[in-house]
This record gives C-alpha cells, sequence and structure tokens, in this order.
C-alpha cells in the first residue's frame, strides 16, 4: 500500500487547487461559482460540528491562564461567520 504523505491536508488542498483551475477551463463560472459555494459550505459546517464541543468547553472554563481557548473559539467563530455569510450567498442572493 502506497503512504500518501506525512501532511494530507496539504496535499488534499495542492489537489484540490489544481482541480479548480483545470475545471474553470471547461465549466461556465456561474456553475463552477455555484459548485464551490456549496462545497465551502459542506466544509465550513463540518468545521463547525467538529469544533462545537471543543468551543463548548472553552466559553465555559474556569481556568483561562492560557490562551489556547481563544485560538478554539477564533477558529469556530471565524468558521461561523463563513458558514452564515455562504446561507447569505446560497440561499439570499
Amino acid at each position: 500500500m502506497m503512504r500518501v504523505a506525512k501532511n494530507s491536508a496539504v496535499l488534499f488542498a495542492a489537489i484540490g487547487f489544481t482541480m479548480y483551475w483545470l475545471l474553470a477551463i471547461v465549466v461556465p463560472v456561474d456553475l463552477l461559482r455555484e459548485i464551490f459555494n456549496s462545497l465551502s459550505f459542506g466544509v465550513a459546517v463540518m468545521v463547525l460540528i467538529t469544533w462545537a464541543p471543543a468551543a463548548a468547553r472553552a466559553f465555559t472554563a474556569k481556568d483561562r491562564e492560557g490562551g489556547e481557548w481563544q485560538l478554539v473559539i477564533a477558529i469556530f467563530l471565524a468558521f461561523a461567520v463563513v458558514t452564515f455569510q455562504r446561507m447569505y450567498v446560497i440561499f439570499l442572493d
């Protein structure tokens, strides 16, 4: 079995960016925009679901000596903004 890479997220991001530009040559711009709006909405929702328990613990933590709780809340809030912005674009625009 072939080992993919030590950091598969970077590999998949590079493949995704390459596929986007290859698709942009063939697919009309409006259709490509709709596809990637839906994909980014799905990814943002998955990140929100994944980070929700950690964000809830960070919001309710009693001992806030370090700053790592701010990172968790910042990631959660950034993807909440992306999710609501994508919802606006998909449903109301």
